[in-house]
C-alpha cells in the first residue's frame, strides 16, 4: 500500500498537457527568457547566418507576435530584471557585439544600450535591479571580467572581483540573494569545475566546485532555493564527452549534492515551473535527444517525458505555468521552428493536479 501511494504521488507531481507551436523562423543557438507573462525567443542562427528575429508569446492570450533585435546575432546571453528582458551581446557576421536589446514588458517597447566591451558566450543573471555579466569571449580571448548593470539608472560598473578562471560557455543562475557562475571552457586549459558565487546581501564573492569539470551545462533554479546544473561536455584526454551529471546546490542549507540525468547529453535547455526543474533535448554525441528530464525539488525525485522532436542547441523558458522548448537543430542537421509547450498542473504540495 505504501509503495502504491508513493508511486501515485510521484505521478501526480508532474501532470502536464503538451501543445506545439512554431517560431517565425527556424533557428538554432537561439536564446529564450521570460518576463511578466511574455516568453521571448531571440536571435540564433538560421542557415548559418545570425538572426534578428524575436518571437514573443503571451501566456494570457496564448498568441504570438514578432519583433526584431537591433542587429542580427547569435551566442547571446539573456536575463530578466524587474519588468525588463535583456538580450546581451553575442556574435554578428562581422564579429563580437556590444549591444543590449531591452524589452519593456509594461509598455511593450524596445530600446538598446551598450556593454562596457563587446563579448559573446558570457553568462548573465539578475538580482533585483542588478544584472551581472561575467566571463565570455572578448577581443582578447576568454575573459574573467564581471560587470554590473543597474537597470534603473542604466549605469555600468566593473567589479573589482574577477572570475577565478578566465572562461566562456559558463552556466549561470540566481538562487535567493546569490548569483552562481559554474563551469565553462578556457582555450588551452580545458573545462572548468569552478563555481563563482556572489552574495548580494553580504556583497561578497566565494567559490565552490562542481563534481565534474564541464562546459555547455544547462542551469536553472527550481522551488525558489535549489540551483541545478545538468549535463554538458567534459574535456578528457580522449576528447570531449557528454555528461549525465547534475550538480545540485541547496541555498537553504548551503550544501551541494549530485544526481544524474536519464541520458547523458550536452547543449540541452532548462527551465523551471514551481518546484520542477526541466531539462530538454540536447546532443548525446551521436544524435539529438527528445528526452525531457524533470526534477522535483520537494520530493527530490526524477521523472521524464518527451519532446515532439529530437533536437539540440534549443532554448527553454517558462511563463505562467507553461514550460517551453523552442527551436534547435535536428539530428539530420537542419534548423527547426518547433516549440513544445508543456502546461504544468502541479500544486505546491504535489498532491493535486
Amino acid at each position: 500500500m505504501k509503495i502504491l501511494l508513493l508511486f501515485l504521488l510521484l505521478q501526480l507531481s508532474f501532470c502536464q498537457h503538451r501543445e506545439n507551436a512554431t517560431l517565425s523562423q527556424p533557428r538554432e543557438d537561439l536564446i529564450a527568457v521570460s518576463v511578466s507573462t511574455y516568453a521571448l525567443f531571440s536571435g540564433g542562427m538560421y542557415d548559418s547566418i545570425p538572426s534578428s528575429k524575436v518571437d514573443v508569446w503571451d501566456a494570457i492570450t496564448r498568441k504570438w507576435s514578432t519583433a526584431e533585435l537591433s542587429e542580427p546575432r547569435t551566442d547571446i546571453s539573456a536575463t530578466a530584471s524587474q519588468n525588463l528582458a535583456l538580450f546581451i551581446g553575442g556574435r554578428t557576421l562581422s564579429g563580437l557585439s556590444g549591444v543590449i536589446d531591452i524589452f519593456d514588458s509594461v509598455n511593450r517597447t524596445w530600446y538598446a544600450d551598450k556593454l562596457l566591451e563587446p563579448r559573446a558566450f558570457m553568462a548573465s543573471v539578475s538580482l533585483a535591479d542588478l544584472v551581472i555579466v561575467a566571463g565570455g569571449e572578448t577581443s582578447n580571448g576568454e575573459s574573467s571580467s564581471i560587470d554590473f548593470y543597474n537597470v534603473t539608472t542604466r549605469e555600468w560598473t566593473r567589479s573589482s572581483y574577477s572570475l577565478k578562471q578566465k572562461r566562456k560557455n559558463i552556466a549561470s543562475t540566481s538562487v535567493g540573494m546569490k548569483a552562481l557562475f559554474a563551469g565553462g571552457y578556457q582555450t588551452g586549459v580545458g573545462c572548468s569545475n569552478v563555481v563563482d558565487i556572489f552574495d548580494s546581501f553580504k556583497q561578497t564573492w566565494s567559490t565552490a566546485k562542481l563534481s565534474q569539470p564541464r562546459k555547455d551545462i544547462a542551469a536553472v533554479t527550481a522551488g525558489g532555493s535549489v540551483a541545478l546544473f545538468a549535463g554538458g561536455t567534459t574535456c578528457n584526454e580522449d576528447g570531449f564527452n557528454v555528461s549525465d551529471v547534475v550538480d545540485i546546490y541547496d541555498s537553504d542549507t548551503d550544501t551541494w549534492s549530485t544526481s544524474k540525468l536519464s541520458q547523458a547529453r550536452s547543449n540541452l535547455a532548462a527551465c523551471a515551473v514551481l518546484s520542477q526543474g526541466l531539462f530538454g533535448g540536447g546532443s548525446t554525441g551521436t544524435q539529438m535527444s527528445d528526452m525531457v528530464d524533470y526534477y522535483d525539488t520537494s520530493s527530490k525525485s526524477w521523472g521524464s517525458t518527451l519532446l515532439s522532436q529530437a533536437r539540440g542547441a534549443l532554448s527553454a523558458t517558462a511563463s505562467a505555468g507553461f514550460a517551453m522548448f523552442g527551436g534547435g537543430k535536428t539530428t539530420v542537421g537542419s534548423d527547426t521552428d518547433l516549440v513544445d509547450i508543456f502546461q504544468i498542473f502541479c500544486s505546491p504540495d504535489h498532491l493535486k493536479c
